[in-house]
């Protein structure tokens, strides 16, 4: 803009040149203005009012052209010059609003002011303007060092824009491979579910086909007249009682994970649900020449369906029967922890490896140290199921070779000594 003014300066004759000379250099001072603003993010007059930046700057430029008219022609420079001491203004402002470069592009316009100021009060005092002033007057060379020092500015801003793009280039890239992870992760997670779900369904079968085969066995045999009617009506009994039961569990499982199970809300003492569960299987304790013990430290109350709860714990305490050796104990615990009723079941059995520890409750995930022949496989899952949806959880603690604990942790609605 100042070049343009320069240039119509020179020219005699011209509305045009006219125009320009008379319009030019103030619209330079006024855009000179505008961008002190801009370069550091200050907030124009008008911009609290919801006037968009760029409107204002074009109002002020097309109201100026009247304004110049009015000027007198001899205060034209001392004029300009007023506006670009606002633009001063404007930088220890943005100075005191501690905006990065600002310092240095107050020091910038502050030199360039300075040879302008020169210029003017020369004109106001009637003293010749001299060579050296007139060509940087006329070159615009006094511009130069505001202009090196909002270039630099500038420069810098985009450098920590670039350098920003740069970081968030690397944090996008840290994203994608932490999502990619996790899509591997979850790949294998479900081909190994898939893995699992193949074994159980062969497990199934197998543990159904069986009983199928000793049921055929003995109507073979009832029918060639070879066996007794009340041997084998038990061994058959017993045998479509373990079919029932693994069927049960696997339609139960299904309904727990699908949310299809319907529980009752109530008051639950959990005190004599661990009685019910340790008297109903101390005959089978007995059978396996395992001691079964009961201990209750507080009584708990907890809030949930008494008879699902019944046959988490019992799943629990069958578990541990199983897995423990004759002449071994199991203990089953009742205590108060913080806002927690704990059912906890002890075993001293041979414990659980620990590669093997998160995985004890998957549906699909059978132990190669299982030996269950009364068993459907599913016990631990569906108990795991039943405790989630009671806004519970099941812990364990096992070490190899010093057995495993299984603690059932319920929100208690009455703390101990409260009742």
């Amino acid at each position: 803009m100042l070049t343009i003014w320069s240039l119509g300066s020179l020219s005699d004759g011209q509305a045009a040149a006219a125009f320009l000379t008379r319009n030019a250099y103030g619209w330079s001072a006024l855009l000179n203005l505008f961008l002190c603003f801009r370069m550091f993010g200050l907030p124009l007059p008008g911009q609290r009012r919801g006037v968009p930046g760029w409107a204002l700057a074009l109002a002020v430029l097309a109201l100026w052209c009247p304004l110049c008219a009015a000027i007198p022609a001899a205060v034209w420079d001392l004029t300009h010059a007023g506006l670009f001491l606002c633009s001063l203004f404007v930088l220890v402002w943005a100075c005191a609003a501690r905006r990065p470069g600002a310092w240095l592009v107050l020091t910038g316009q502050a030199l360039s002011q300075g040879l302008r100021m020169v210029i003017a009060l020369n004109g106001l005092t009637g003293q010749t303007v001299g060579f050296s002033l007139r060509t940087m007057q006329y070159a615009k060379l006094f511009n130069l060092p505001f202009l090196l020092c909002g270039m630099w500015v500038i420069s810098r801003k985009f450098a920590e824009q670039f350098t920003r793009s740069e970081q968030l280039s690397a944090q996008l890239e840290t994203v994608n491979r932490g999502l990619e992870q996790q899509v591997e992760q979850r790949t294998r997670a479900l081909r190994e579910e898939q893995v699992q779900r193949v074994a159980f369904m062969a497990n199934a079968f197998h543990d159904l086909r069986t009983p199928l085969f000793v049921v055929q066995g003995c109507l073979d045999r009832l029918e060639s007249g070879t066996g007794t009617g009340g041997n084998l009506t038990g061994v058959m009994r017993d045998r479509l009682d373990f079919m029932r039961k693994l069927v049960e569990d696997m339609f139960l499982m299904a309904k727990l994970e699908e949310k299809q199970v319907i529980f009752d809300e109530d008051r639950v003492p959990l005190a004599p649900l661990a009685e019910r569960v340790t008297d109903g299987l101390r005959e089978a304790a007995v059978r396996q020449d395992v001691r079964l013990t009961l201990e209750v430290r507080d009584r708990c109350i907890a809030w949930g369906d008494d008879l699902r709860l019944e046959q988490a714990l019992q799943n629990l305490v069958t578990n541990a029967l199983h897995y423990t050796p004759p002449g071994g104990v199991v203990t089953v615990r009742l205590y108060a922890e913080g806002n927690e009723a704990c059912l906890e079941v002890r075993d001293t059995g041979p414990g659980i490896p620990l590669d093997e520890q998160d995985k004890v409750f998957l549906r699909y995930y059978r132990s190669p140290r299982a030996k269950r022949q009364g068993s459907s496989g599913l016990g631990l899952s569906i108990a795991r199921q039943i405790v989630l949806q009671h806004q519970g959880r099941i812990t364990l603690d096992s070490r190899p070779g010093e057995g495993s604990a299984f603690t059932i942790r319920l929100p208690a609605v009455r703390r101990p000594g409260t009742e």
